[in-house]
């Protein structure tokens, strides 16, 4: 699996502790991280808004965001995508890239998550 990512634009734009995310999208053998506005009041949470007609978009893949150290998913990032798989009947992703290392939470059956976990290179 490669992932495109500009961990260099990441990293300075979420120094200022605001989270930032958006969608997962593959292209052209590629997974791409494509940025949303953050609507969220609060540094600590990544709130968004989608149409709901690109949720049935096959290029879709699945949703990222960063946390301000670890990329572990909280439990509102299990319940959220957990709420999407069943409603959509779509296995989505969710992409989280912490300090140093990147989550890649991946569901079964719409419902049970596996992570795997990445290692940040530095350039």
């Amino acid at each position: 699996m490669e992932i495109d990512l500009d961990i260099k634009r990441i990293t300075e734009i979420s120094d200022n502790n605001k989270e930032i995310g958006g969608q997962v999208v593959y292209d052209k053998g590629k997974f791409l991280l494509n940025d949303l506005p953050n609507f969220s009041r609060n540094k600590k949470r990544f709130i968004s808004e989608i149409d709901v007609s690109d949720l049935y978009k096959e290029e879709l893949k699945g949703f990222w965001h960063t946390h301000p150290l670890y990329s572990f998913p909280s439990p509102p990032d299990f319940w959220q995508m957990l709420k999407l798989n069943l409603k959509f009947r779509r296995n989505y992703m969710m992409v989280i890239i912490g300090k140093k290392r990147i989550s890649i939470t991946e569901f079964k059956y719409f419902v049970f998550p596996f992570i795997k976990f990445l290692k940040i290179k530095t350039l």
